[in-house]
Order: structure tokens, then sequence, then C-alpha cells
């Protein structure tokens, strides 16, 4: 994303950088800020915030919601729903982006369909991943 204020400088956030080569590739003026998001404990960077990620509790909720269930849905007490928060690495934009993917394809699919195939798409993009790095 790269949001530019009034004053021109520009914020772009960087989601998931393995090596400090990816945040040159994204370095294009010198009064932009970067916001990267990583697992990786050796970038070169000013500074740093660890956090934890969600708890199976907090990503079934985000799920849900984002999903535009009640937080309380009984979705998210199902398998499927746990075992996609938990290939999502309880990372709450990666949680984020699956859920509103899950509301487009229930409006095709209906929901179980629609949770059968995000399953089968999301395993199928973790091991193209797997592959890629």
């Amino acid at each position: 994303y790269i949001l530019q204020s009034q004053t021109k400088g520009i914020l772009l956030v960087v989601d998931d950088v393995v090596d400090d080569q990816e945040i040159e590739w994204f370095w294009f003026l010198e009064d932009q800020s970067m916001l990267v998001t990583t697992t990786a404990q050796n970038l070169c960077v000013d500074w740093t915030l660890d956090l934890d990620p969600l708890s199976e509790a907090e990503a079934l909720e985000l799920f849900s919601t984002e999903a535009d269930y009640p937080p309380n849905h009984v979705l998210t007490t199902t398998v499927e729903a746990r075992s996609i928060v938990q290939r999502c690495s309880y990372h709450p934009l990666t949680i984020r982006t699956v859920a509103r993917w899950f509301r487009l394809k229930q409006v095709t699919a209906g929901v179980v369909k629609g949770m059968e195939e995000l399953s089968h798409e999301l395993s199928a993009c973790t091991a193209k991943l797997r592959h890629s790095r």
C-alpha cells in the first residue's frame, strides 16, 4: 500500500519481508517512510517493534468479523476455520485478506462450498510459497 500525504511524503507498507534486498527494491524516494512486517530477525532497519502472533481466539474473531459475521459466530468453532487461521500463522493481515476472500466466495458458492474452496486454494497457495523460497 502507498499512502501519500499533502506534503508529498510517502508511507510504503511492505508485508512479509524476508531479507534486506526486498527493502532496497521498494526504497524509491529519500523522504519516504517504510513500514515492514517480517518474521526475519536480522533485517537492517532503524527500529523494530516485536509483536506476538494473535491467539487462536483472536484470530478466529478477526476472521469472523472480516467475513461479515458476528465475532462469536458458529463458524469460529469449525475445524476448517481453525485450520485456516493456523495456516495464516495467526497473522492479522493474512487473516483479514483470507476472510475477505471467503466473504466473496460464499456469495457465489455458499458457506460450506466457499469454505471448502478457500481451504483448497489456501493449501495450493502455501505450497507454492514453500517451493518459491
